[in-house]
């Protein structure tokens, strides 16, 4: 059994796109986890919907707003922010497959946070109940891969042509959580 994927993809000047983003993030649903990156910083907190931008929306120039229902995405470039809203519906071309991805850092209870030796300065995320010494904090992930090969090879050409295509033909993040890898 299949999904599809909609995709709503916007362009819009940088004044109008934070009611934008606001308004297509009540797709996500109840809550999730908003991520926005400026050129100073990086935020990684809770959404709620109504929540206001952890930064200035003006300093902000890519982020994502995701939950189990849905995400949207932004990128800023000049004076025009993009937007994509990603939500799955009713559909056969794509299977959906559940993927983890780590983020930097372990959590250390006694310092009540994420730490990397790598990494300078406080690794900032979400707090999560039931967290434990050690736990890696990481984004789960659908990944969309086509449901059926689109056609049958003939030729060497043809054969490189599908290798050489990346696999995963879409992904949207569904949750953020933590443990052991």
């Amino acid at each position: 059994m299949g999904t599809d994927l909609e995709c709503l993809e916007k362009t819009l000047p940088v004044a109008e796109a934070a009611a934008f983003i606001q308004d297509c993030a009540k797709a996500v649903g109840g809550s999730g986890w908003i991520i926005v990156q400026s050129f100073v910083a990086i935020r990684f907190k809770v959404w709620t919907p109504g929540s206001s931008f952890p930064l200035d929306f003006g300093t902000i120039y890519n982020g994502r707003i995701f939950g189990a229902n849905a995400e949207v995405r932004w990128v800023r470039d000049g004076d025009h922010v993009t937007v994509w809203r990603l939500r799955e519906v009713p559909g056969t071309d794509f299977e959906r497959q559940f993927a983890k991805y780590y983020l930097w850092g372990r959590y250390n209870t006694k310092d009540k946070r994420f730490s990397e030796d790598t990494v300078r300065g406080l690794l900032d995320y979400p707090t999560l109940p039931r967290i434990a010494d050690d736990d890696r904090p990481y984004v789960e992930v659908f990944e969309y891969t086509d449901a059926e090969p689109k056609a049958v090879m003939s030729t060497a050409g043809e054969l490189m042509d599908l290798l050489n295509r990346p696999r995963v033909a879409a992904h949207r993040f569904v949750r953020f959580g933590c443990g052991k890898d």
